[in-house]
């Protein structure tokens, strides 16, 4: 019996893991597209009838965080879009019918590039399903789709850097209702480039949080902070912040922090992850060592989900 259990299991990963050409996949990106910035991508259908079932069938070529109807559609922390020597582009496929709505359903999502890799085929997107009288329907990313600069950047040449700035930060974007000011058409992409395309299957290993722990001594010198945690981790340093000022920078070794002047904020990297221990915080001239509230190690690893967990 046993045996017979590895057959299928082995069987299973053998065509869970085909690699097929990327075929269909319909790519847009910003007009302004470039190696650095991160942008959000948005596209509101309106239903001619019942929908019985959706899902939703995602994939680029940086990374990326995906909303249907204002809900992240993963608890991963960052999802893998290729494999880690770039030659495979991951597809990812969410189900949506728990929050299909009748009056309209929007697709939200924020993408950003990784260091050292550039293709302007940033999004492909495809949500599909059948209506309650049996017929299928699909709706694809096309040049009707609607982008708008987001509030981060990376840096080309350096895959630890991260830019954040929550002062201008709009937290109304993936809604159904938002502002038209900003937002622009996209553009079919150019790159000819023909990835083969991987279905992703149980045995991907996205990344989640999977400890947050404390520093084992903090430092003050000066106006910075010395920060040393009790062992080496891979993931990110994230603070709580309170007093600072509208437009304060803050920066986390080389992940920089633009402040929004809230009572209380979290200062946290979104699309990059590091190797960690020894950390310094240091700011702009209004910073002062006072306004960190709390400091946490927030520790990411891939987990291999086993097939009995689905």
């Amino acid at each position: 019996m046993s045996r017979l259990f590895g057959i299928i299991f082995t069987f299973i990963l053998l065509v869970t893991t085909v690699h097929a050409q990327e075929f269909g996949q319909r790519w847009i990106c910003a007009q302004e597209a470039d190696s650095s910035s991160q942008w959000l991508f948005k596209k509101t259908w309106l239903p001619t009838r019942r929908i019985r079932w959706a899902k939703l069938a995602i994939c680029s070529t940086g990374r990326y965080q995906v909303n249907f109807n204002e809900h992240r559609l993963s608890r991963d922390v960052l999802l893998p879009s290729v494999t880690p020597d770039d030659s495979i582009l991951r597809e990812q496929v969410f189900d949506l019918s728990a929050l299909l709505r009748n009056d309209s359903n929007t697709v939200a999502v924020w993408y950003s590039p990784i260091a050292g890799r550039f293709s302007d085929k940033q999004l492909s997107v495809t949500v599909y399903g059948r209506y309650a009288d049996g017929r299928a329907f699909a709706h694809t990313t096309d040049d009707s789709w609607l982008c708008k600069p987001a509030w981060g950047s990376v840096d080309p040449s350096d895959p630890d850097y991260e830019a954040w700035d929550a002062k201008n930060y709009d937290p109304l974007w993936k809604g159904q209702i938002t502002p038209v000011r900003g937002w622009s058409r996209c553009s079919y992409s150019q790159d000819r480039t023909s990835f083969p395309l991987q279905a992703a299957s149980m045995t991907d290993e996205n990344m989640k949080l999977v400890k947050v722990f404390d520093p084992e001594s903090v430092e003050e010198r000066d106006t910075a902070l010395y920060v040393h945690f009790p062992r080496v981790f891979y993931g990110w340093v994230r603070l709580t912040i309170r007093g600072a000022r509208r437009g304060e920078e803050i920066y986390i070794d080389d992940y920089q922090y633009t402040c929004n002047g809230n009572m209380d904020e979290q200062a946290c990297r979104r699309f990059t992850a590091v190797r960690q221990q020894d950390v310094v915080i240091v700011g702009d001239r209004h910073f002062r060592p006072s306004q960190i509230q709390s400091i946490e190690g927030v520790e990411i690893a891939p987990i291999r989900r086993d097939p009995w967990e689905y």
